[in-house]
């Protein structure tokens, strides 16, 4: 079975690559009630973008633990230490396609 070409390789254990970041994510979290709750508020056409926007940061600190301030450091260093949120939301689509890659 051949690698995917790109830079986003689900691998075992909750290990997964995204923009050549190695994570752990313990795919139980993704189970805990706060996760679905940021989740559903995402998704719910009636939160603003502002609201959106917040709860977005909340489910990667849930998600992402430790390795949140990582994945912020490693985006601005290859931004000439800015991070935009279009670098930002960009990692966020990679992140949900590596834990579900069959959506």
């Amino acid at each position: 079975m051949t690698e995917p070409q790109d830079h986003l390789t689900k691998q075992r254990n909750g290990e997964i690559t995204v923009h050549g970041l190695e994570l752990s994510i313990n795919r139980e979290q993704l189970d805990d009630w706060e996760v679905v709750e940021c989740i559903a508020e995402v998704q719910d056409d009636a939160t603003s973008e502002a609201r959106k926007l917040a709860v977005t940061v909340k489910l990667l600190k849930l998600l992402l633990g430790d390795s949140y301030t990582l994945v912020k450091d490693t985006l601005r260093s290859e931004n000439d230490g800015q991070l935009s949120s279009a670098t930002m939301s960009e990692f966020v689509t990679e992140l949900f396609g590596a834990l579900n890659p069959n959506s």
